[in-house]
């Protein structure tokens, strides 16, 4: 791990600031090394304004062109001071470090912790290879409110740092870097977090641990884990739309069930959807299938609001009822793939109108279609002579219904 040490005492490897600092890059010690880690614990992003030039007038300084940054701190060197992170080194900037924030144009003698620094019009680098760089002084601000420690409940894991149970009352919510997996129930209950964001340092998040957070809007998922767990957002009831990253291999049972979910995005590397996922998500009109799904268990999507389905012909397996009484299907595809077919599948699906089968469906279960008092056809992918059983099926339906066939 590469840091700037700070001093007054010039090395030959030193970057030369003005007022008799001195920036010199060094490998970090294991003192050293256990400062920054934690320092970059308790700040994750790091936010500064540029300035880019200043004018002088009647009424004192004004400053023109201000952009924003904010900054990943680990992808950055810091600068330490007696053994204490004081600032960030990153592309020419010095970022100050202060226990409060400052305001540049007001401000003359002392900017953040740098007591040495007696102007806020910047500071001069020089190089080691004798190129003087002028850069302006810059502050830390906070993005966001930051997680106070004392709202986390921590044990220590067989990744590392655990989160065993969140007790603030933050609306958004960045966890914080140092935490490898959240536990059962971490934030279950919560009430008033509405945003959260898993950064991918986080390897495995815990069942029910997002369970019944009636205020939660949005969430980011990490990258280094590949399965939602049971009950991860069951009772969500604000939970709109979630993106699943690629990696991911499977969704567990009732993870979204009784939530406000009204889209998802399934990544391409999904094999297998558990048992009642999206159970009584009454809001879920559409959802794509991915190719590589090989099996929906039963119940994965009961009585919620999808409209219409399509199973790709990569799905071996569907578990029994598994769209039962979802009264607002219309339409359902099955796909080639699926050889045995599950009980009561669509069961009381009063809205369905149209059925597509493949050929190998040609024996269909009559309870698979039970309650569907909509149906009007059934199109199935082979011959009429291969249709004989469905035909007597669709003769003991109440009502009528046409059959299809090539």
């Amino acid at each position: 791990m590469k840091c700037y040490v700070a001093s007054k005492k010039q090395s030959d490897d030193a970057i030369v600031a003005r007022k008799g600092i001195f920036l010199c890059q060094q490998t970090a010690t294991q003192e050293q090394q256990q400062a920054i880690a934690q320092f970059v614990e308790e700040f994750c992003l790091v936010k500064y304004s540029h300035f880019d030039c200043w004018a002088e007038n009647d009424g004192g300084i004004d400053q023109h062109s201000t952009q924003d940054y904010v900054l990943e701190m680990d992808s950055n060197e810091v600068v330490l001071m007696d053994g204490q992170v004081v600032g960030i080194y990153h592309d020419g900037i010095l970022l100050v470090v202060g226990e409060s924030e400052v305001e540049i144009a007001s401000s003359h003698k002392q900017v953040g912790g740098w007591g040495e620094i007696e102007e806020s019009d910047g500071l001069c680098l020089e190089r080691k290879d004798g190129k003087k760089v002028e850069i302006p002084v810059a502050f830390r601000t906070k993005p966001a409110p930051r997680p106070q420690l004392e709202d986390f409940e921590m044990a220590n894991g067989v990744d590392g740092p655990y989160l065993s149970k969140y007790n603030g009352s933050a609306t958004e919510l960045v966890v914080p870097k140092h935490i490898r997996s959240i536990g059962y129930g971490a934030f279950k209950g919560n009430a008033t977090l509405k945003k959260v964001v898993i950064p991918n340092s986080v390897k495995s998040i815990a069942v029910n641990a997002f369970e019944n957070c009636t205020a939660l809007e949005e969430v980011v998922l990490p990258t280094n884990t590949t399965f939602v767990q049971s009950h991860l957002f069951e009772g969500c009831t604000a939970l709109k739309h979630v993106d699943i990253p690629e990696g991911y291999t499977s969704i567990g049972a009732f993870a979204f069930a009784n939530s406000g979910l009204q889209s998802i995005c399934l990544p391409q590397s999904l094999k297998e959807i558990e048992r009642a996922s999206f159970f009584g998500c009454k809001q879920l009109k559409h959802v794509e299938i991915p190719q590589n799904c090989g099996i929906i268990d039963g119940h994965a999507f009961a009585e919620s609001g999808l409209q219409s389905i399509c199973i790709p012909n990569g799905v071996h397996t569907i578990g029994d009822q598994c769209f039962d009484q979802c009264r607002s299907l219309q339409s359902a595809t099955m796909g080639k793939g699926i050889q045995k077919q599950p009980h009561h599948l669509f069961a009381d699906c009063t809205a369905l109108a149209e059925l597509h089968l493949p050929k190998a469906w040609q024996g269909l279960r009559a309870s698979c279609i039970a309650g569907c008092t909509s149906l009007q056809h059934i199109y199935f992918d082979g011959t009429k002579e291969q249709a004989t059983n469905l035909q007597n099926i669709v003769a003991t339906l109440p009502h009528q219904v046409e059959l299809h066939t090539k």
